[in-house]
């Protein structure tokens, strides 16, 4: 499993993977196998080995894709890079934030932060 943005990503064995964003409404649940809880969400996703399962309730954006789908999502291709990938480096957000797309909000934030400590 990994996280891009607010997007989870359940990658399995076969190559495929398992693309959830949960939205406003949407919540996982880990129960004990044969433990189903009560409840009126719609149930979406349910992953299950002897012992656990895990439950995907009121997602509205669920897909399985394959690794081409994955590599070219809209979503995943909008979003900036994940603050809990312990691979982050600071110079890749410096390049995220000096890439000619992102450049206008690097300049808002810069002037906001100015105005914000450099008032008289």
């Amino acid at each position: 499993m990994k996280t891009r943005g607010k997007a989870l990503l359940t990658h399995f064995s076969n190559g495929l993977t398992l693309y959830s964003h949960n939205q406003l409404y949407g919540v996982w649940r880990v129960v004990d196998t044969g433990n189903i809880p009560q409840t009126s969400r719609v149930l979406r996703v349910r992953l299950q080995t002897q012992d656990k399962t895990i439950l995907l309730y009121s997602a509205s954006d669920i897909e399985m894709l394959t690794p081409e789908q994955l590599a070219t999502h809209p979503f995943l291709q909008r979003v900036g890079p994940d603050v809990l990938d312990l691979r982050l480096t600071p110079d890749d957000v410096k390049a995220r934030l000096l890439s000619p797309r992102f450049f206008a909000i690097a300049s808002f934030l810069v002037c906001y932060w100015t105005r914000l400590f450099w008032r008289d």
